[in-house]
């Protein structure tokens, strides 16, 4: 150890970035053995051997047997910091973006209906809405105005027999999806919603509409197997709407 006014010299290898160098505790003489730890910058140093030219100047007092017990006082570049209160705004990490996909709607739905035991239940369905309508038809053919002997060359343009519509009922469709539930809220609304005969949507107003239910099939949940569950259903209104019957 090369002891000179006051200095302790030594050559200490970085344990953050594995270069070496040559230092001079500036504290006293004999602070600091082969072997020792210390840090400094709020890095792990870790002395290699004693003497050298002192290059880099350092005041360090306090110094540890192994890496473990240095590393957590200055982990390689981090401050340590005191710990932190959780109602504390003040950012800590870089910014982080999430978007909203389409399975969120502010404007959920509220479903009634008869249960098993005929009592009415109610359910808010939070997912995503869809909506539409069934459209039904019933069209006529009509002869032109013209028609005198019954053209049928198509070069006679107008003159062929013309379609009309004489009936237009419309009925509200629509699927309503709960986005992820509990398994258990699953396993309820599949039991007695979806086998429910009497359904009804509620809505802004608090007024019911009757609604028939269109799924073909109901699938329970698994309880054996660890994954998410969603819920949907199908429905169409059950009082179509009569836009044309002439």
């Amino acid at each position: 150890m090369a002891d000179t006014n006051n200095y302790t010299f030594f050559t200490a290898l970085n344990r953050c970035d594995n270069k070496t160098y040559m230092m001079r505790n500036d504290y006293g003489s004999g602070f600091g053995q082969v072997g020792e730890f210390f840090c400094w910058n709020n890095e792990v140093y870790e002395i290699i051997s004693m003497g050298g030219g002192g290059t880099t100047v350092i005041m360090v007092a306090t110094f540890y047997n192994d890496y473990v017990t240095a590393y957590p006082n200055c982990p390689c570049g981090l401050i340590p910091q005191p710990p932190t209160n959780c109602q504390d705004f003040t950012r800590i990490s870089e910014y982080f973006y999430f978007y909203f996909d389409d399975n969120c709607s502010v404007n959920s739905q509220q479903v009634c209906w008869i249960n098993s035991f005929g009592t009415m239940d109610q359910y808010t369905f939070r997912g995503r809405e869809d909506s539409g309508y069934d459209i039904q038809r019933q069209d006529y053919k009509s002869s032109p105005s013209l028609y005198t002997d019954g053209w049928t060359d198509i070069s006679y343009y107008g003159w062929n027999p013309e379609t009309k519509v004489w009936n237009n009922q419309q009925s509200l469709t629509g699927i309503l999806h709960t986005g992820i539930i509990p398994k258990s809220d699953a396993d309820w609304l599949t039991e007695e919603l979806l086998r429910s005969s009497n359904v009804w949507l509620i809505d802004d107003e608090g007024d019911l509409y009757p609604i028939i239910l269109t799924n073909s099939e109901v699938v329970k949940p698994n309880f054996q197997l660890p994954t998410q569950v969603s819920l949907s259903i199908e429905y169409k209104g059950a009082f179509p709407t009569l836009r044309q019957n002439r």
